[in-house]
């Protein structure tokens, strides 16, 4: 599958709008992507995904200013207290899950099938987007991997650049105590069972 002939889903908080401008360079026209979940997207799809505890982080950033701390933030965000996430609100009490769990649900997954179960085990059998690149540790360079691009002038990007990495001033691991590790653990339990790295990788830091 080339990038050429598919669609990418934009997961929010994923390094989405970089991918689009780079991918519109990089390929010389208008990159079809969707904000829209997978189900309705028509052909080969694909996205990306972030550790959990850096997405988190980096939607702190976004919606909330630094006005308040980021455990207080964190748990208003959980509870889908911030901005329109209280549409999700049914699905995250229901489910026990965290937001970024739903996010690779509703974008990735066939969520009509997963979000009606009476309990969630493994999405896995339920993904419909045909690959998803890791956010970390260098974006660019893992989509140049997973499809197999080769490194012709169109997609050389700037070293300097840290592109699929965090912006902010300290180790996303920084913002976390114990108490909220082991919520973002439980809440996103699916995600770190695909991605048991991310899980590993948070013991590290």
């Amino acid at each position: 599958m080339q990038v050429g002939n598919s669609t990418f889903i934009h997961y929010p908080r994923t390094g989405g709008r970089f991918i689009t401008q780079w991918l519109n360079t990089a390929c010389g026209k208008q990159y079809p992507t969707s904000m829209s979940p997978s189900l309705g997207v028509a052909g080969k799809k694909w996205g990306t995904i972030r550790n959990p505890f850096d997405f988190y982080v980096s939607f702190y950033y976004l919606d909330n200013g630094r006005k308040e701390m980021f455990v207080d933030f964190l748990r208003d965000f959980l509870d889908a207290k911030v901005r329109y996430y209280w549409l999700m609100l049914k699905y995250l009490k229901i489910h026990d899950i965290g937001i970024a769990t739903y996010c690779f649900i509703y974008f990735f997954c066939d969520y009509k099938k997963v979000f009606v179960l009476k309990e969630i085990k493994d999405l896995k059998p339920y993904i419909i987007v045909d690959k998803i690149v890791k956010y970390e540790p260098i974006l660019v360079e893992n989509i140049k991997k997973a499809f197999n691009l080769t490194l012709d002038e169109r997609y050389i990007i700037n070293k300097t650049q840290k592109i699929g990495v965090s912006t902010t001033k300290k180790p996303f691991m920084d913002y976390y105590n114990k108490e909220l590790r082991d919520l973002i653990i439980h809440k996103d339990r699916l995600i770190f069972k695909l991605y048991p790295e991310y899980e590993c990788n948070s013991n590290k830091s």
